[in-house]
């Protein structure tokens, strides 16, 4: 055990417990569940249509040896491309960001040293 995790582990730890509990069960919260998926499903649709559109332009401007609108078809649908990936990924994002513990664990007790050791109590070298 080093110095750090020495003194880090004689600090005290404070719970506090404000008494407020998550709760999910208001009358209203299946309607907002709803109207989130709606909107997450609409805006998928509207990120498939941009890139069916950033495609479409692409193909014509390389057929019509267009550079500027192949160029403008390729911009969409990689941004169409990226704007789906987001959309997709928000509620994972959400679910990672709720369960995020902010204040870890206390530590666990220290081991005893072995006859091996070549660390001290406090953390020193010995011999």
């Amino acid at each position: 055990m080093n110095l750090f995790v020495h003194v880090a582990s004689a600090v005290p730890v404070e719970t506090i417990d404000p008494g407020v509990k998550a709760n999910n069960t208001a009358p209203w919260m299946t309607a907002l569940r709803d109207v989130a998926g709606m909107v997450m499903v609409s805006a998928i649709v509207i990120a498939v249509i941009i890139v069916i559109i950033g495609i479409v332009l692409a193909i014509a401007g390389k057929l019509g040896q267009m550079q500027s609108a192949q160029s403008a078809g390729w911009m969409i649908l990689v941004w169409g491309l990226v704007g789906a990936a987001v959309i997709g990924s928000v509620s994972g994002f959400i679910m990672w960001g709720t369960t995020i513990s902010i204040a870890p664990a206390a530590p666990p007790a220290a081991a005893p040293a072995t006859a091996g050791s070549f660390l001290s109590a406090a953390g020193l070298l010995v011999g």
